[in-house]
């Protein structure tokens, strides 16, 4: 947790949240896993002692470095715009907004 000021002088409490650099580690389909989804990993540096055999082997078969977290997202595999791949860098974009005070 951290604070800001906003426009108006007020202190704002947020949390401050890491969201990238993040790599395509899987891409699950259908056809071959029952379901669609694509298996995300944030990059960070890891000891590979605390990497298992099998995740590593699950890493060098997608030829990315190993990453201490891993997650799936839900994709639509019939959507044809910028297919994910194993290997490519996600990038969280950042979008301005304007706080709204929590009342209660």
């Amino acid at each position: 947790m951290t604070q800001v000021f906003a426009d108006d002088g007020a202190l704002v409490p947020v949390t401050v949240i890491q969201a990238g650099p993040c790599l395509v580690v899987q891409k699950k389909t259908a056809e071959k896993d029952g379901y669609d989804a694509v298996q995300v990993g944030l990059v960070e540096k890891v000891s590979n002692r605390r990497i298992t055999s099998a995740n590593r082997g699950h890493f060098e078969k997608a030829g990315i470095p190993p990453v201490r977290t891993l997650v799936e997202f839900d994709y639509d595999g019939s959507a044809k715009r910028r297919r994910p791949r194993a290997g490519r860098h996600l990038q969280a974009r950042r979008r301005h907004r304007r706080h709204r005070p929590v009342e209660g």
